[in-house]
């Protein structure tokens, strides 16, 4: 049967690059979603936000790091990444941008970490940014924007393939 899907919900999350380290959160045990596992900087995008997801993005850095606009270059929206869940439709847009600031504010999210960018493959990622992150390491200098499909079914291959926007 086919559910209706008539909410949205659409997230950010963010990785920072400093030299060859990416920014990484280990996030808290206490979190409801994805408890102990690693990600990048993000969240939800506030009602009122939809139509600036940049913003959103931006500023949940600000809210988790501290990392201010400014500190950040080469901001970029490199995915988007889908997924019906709940009778809503997820959106997760997934940005890449530098910053010379290595330090880091430490919240409630969790524990941020500079990790090299061969240093998270061990790590207990949540699935769709190990996706996101293996598809970047050959793509990151090429412009495009991608859109994937999450397929809850396969945590081994969340994202089936990578579609170019554009």
């Amino acid at each position: 049967m086919h559910q209706e899907m008539n909410r949205l919900f659409p997230m950010t999350v963010v990785f920072l690059q400093h030299g060859d380290d990416l920014l990484f959160l280990h996030r808290s045990e206490k979190k409801k979603i994805f408890p102990g596992v690693w990600s990048g900087a993000g969240g939800k995008v506030d009602p009122g936000e939809h139509n600036a997801l940049r913003a959103a993005a931006l500023r949940e850095v600000r809210e988790e790091t501290g990392i201010t606009e400014d500190r950040i270059t080469n901001f970029r929206l490199k995915y988007v990444i889908l997924r019906q869940k709940d009778g809503a439709f997820w959106q997760t847009y997934v940005y890449f941008g530098e910053t010379e600031q290595r330090e880091v504010a430490q919240t409630e999210e969790g524990v941020f970490t500079w990790l090299p960018h061969d240093g998270w493959q061990d790590k207990d990622v949540i699935p769709t940014t190990r996706a996101s992150l293996l598809h970047y390491a050959e793509h990151q200098d090429d412009g495009v924007v991608y859109v994937g499909v999450y397929d809850p079914t396969d945590e081994a291959l969340p994202i089936k393939q990578w579609i170019p926007l554009g």
